[in-house]
């Protein structure tokens, strides 16, 4: 494989840096914009096309700086703001900085054939990925094999496609599959180490199912320390490793892998996982008395799955939520459990068959499609209910949360709060940036339904 595809990240504390200049390798670099912690420099050659992608980085810069602050245990970054200098880089590197806590970041640009801001985006992920663990101070350097992994994986974890065009496993994958688990290169430039351990942290967080905090945390001389400090033993995890992926890529063949993470894959021998029918759930019955007894219950169950309709004015006093007042009859409407009261009509004289036979026809079809249209009406309105998020729930979930806070912030307030699968993943799905107060992260929620 080419050098190109392997380098990326690249950290040299020996080179020569002028400081006469704010930017030497960047003369020209423009100021694009700042944010809390970083600031955005690109080089005025690219034009309107470059401070595209300039923006594009403001826009998530934020956002994985929280997401590697939870990563390496809330530790954080000494030297502020971060300078972030997008130009186009010639040679192979395409990312790179003066030393490990170098706060002035070099990443590359494309804008031809298309602008591509996420590219740039992911360069200044694995760099920030740098700046954490020399921030953090106990393994993980960023000039070894291992800590150039790391910023690779934690990097393709926040822009997963962006991998492409950079991976190292398959160059491990068709080598001789040396160690270098147990002993570690002591250069970011050896895309054959930096493939296996590529490959080895990948398999402790997706096949092992450690998470990435815990990795950072378990960090050793080497990365068979790492595994043990993990989970104990001392068995040779990196012969367990070796002989899974020998399973699915044979030593000696191309393994023709496009990617720097084949996993998770099932072990060797295992059987398909039992298919289990979905649990059929009963629909709720809830009887009705003519005197509405026992309808404090019925609000109370259905409290955590109560949603206002969008014309609600509700609205946040900077205390507590202001609404209107909900009534029990509200309540048992809005979920479809109020029961016709029979009503006393006089009797009707019976008519007579031959106009009973007439009026039959009609009045059953018109019936039915009377029927038809509250059961579709009743069928939109039990699904918008499925979709959106209780907004009692929302509050509840984001009571711990420090504003101003990224999404980030706020989907790990929500899990630490025990939200469900659904809320987590509506909340992820809200608009990258800061929200500045509980109303604002309602409001962005809302605008998703």
């Amino acid at each position: 494989m080419a050098q190109s595809r392997c380098v990326l990240v690249t950290t040299d504390p020996d080179a020569a840096y002028e400081a006469y200049l704010p930017f030497p390798d960047v003369p020209a670099a423009v100021e694009v914009g700042r944010t809390e912690r970083v600031q955005v420099w690109v080089d005025a050659a690219l034009g309107p096309r470059g401070r595209r992608v300039g923006e594009g980085v403001l826009a998530g810069v934020e956002e994985d700086i929280d997401a590697f602050t939870e990563h390496f245990g809330g530790v954080a970054l000494p030297d502020l703001p971060i300078s972030v200098v997008i130009a186009q880089l010639g040679g192979v590197d395409r990312a790179y900085h003066y030393g490990p806590a170098a706060p002035e970041l070099y990443c590359d640009a494309r804008t031809v054939p298309q602008v591509e801001p996420r590219y740039t985006r992911f360069l200044v992920a694995a760099l920030l990925v740098d700046l954490f663990a020399a921030s953090r101070g106990r393994g993980w350097d960023p000039g070894t094999s291992a800590g150039e992994a790391l910023s690779r994986v934690l990097a393709a974890s926040r822009y997963p496609r962006q991998i492409i065009g950079f991976e190292t496993a398959a160059v491990w994958l068709d080598s001789d599959r040396d160690d270098y688990v147990s002993i570690e290169s002591d250069t970011d430039r050896d895309p054959r180490a930096t493939g296996c351990a590529v490959l080895f942290l990948h398999w402790l967080h997706d096949q092992l199912g450690h998470s990435w905090a815990d990795i950072i945390a378990a960090a050793g001389p080497t990365l068979v320390e790492t595994a043990h400090r993990l989970h104990g033993g001392a068995s040779d995890p990196f012969a367990a490793f070796a002989a899974e992926l020998a399973g699915l890529y044979p030593p000696g063949r191309p393994s023709n892998l496009e990617t720097d993470n084949p996993f998770p894959r099932a072990p060797r021998g295992a059987q398909a996982p039992e298919v289990v029918e979905p649990e059929v759930v009963e629909e709720l019955a809830v009887v009705v008395e003519p005197s509405l007894e026992g309808v404090e219950a019925t609000v109370a169950e259905f409290e955590e799955t109560f949603v206002f309709a969008e014309g609600d004015d509700e609205q946040w006093s900077g205390d507590e939520w202001l609404r209107p007042a909900t009534t029990e009859l509200d309540v048992l409407e809005e979920f479809d459990v109020l029961e016709e009261a029979p009503t006393s009509r006089a009797p009707r004289r019976e008519r007579s068959p031959r106009k009973a036979e007439k009026s039959r026809g009609p009045r059953e079809k018109k019936s039915t499609a009377r029927s038809a249209e509250k059961s579709a009406r009743k069928t939109a309105t039990t699904s918008a209910r499925k979709r959106a998020i209780s907004e009692s729930t929302l509050r509840r979930l984001l009571t711990g949360v420090k504003f101003p806070a990224s999404r980030s912030a706020i989907v790990a307030a929500a899990r630490t709060a025990g939200g469900s699968d659904r809320v987590l993943a509506t909340l992820g799905k809200l608009p990258t940036g800061r929200y500045r107060d509980r109303a604002a992260v309602v409001k962005a929620t809302r605008a998703l339904r």
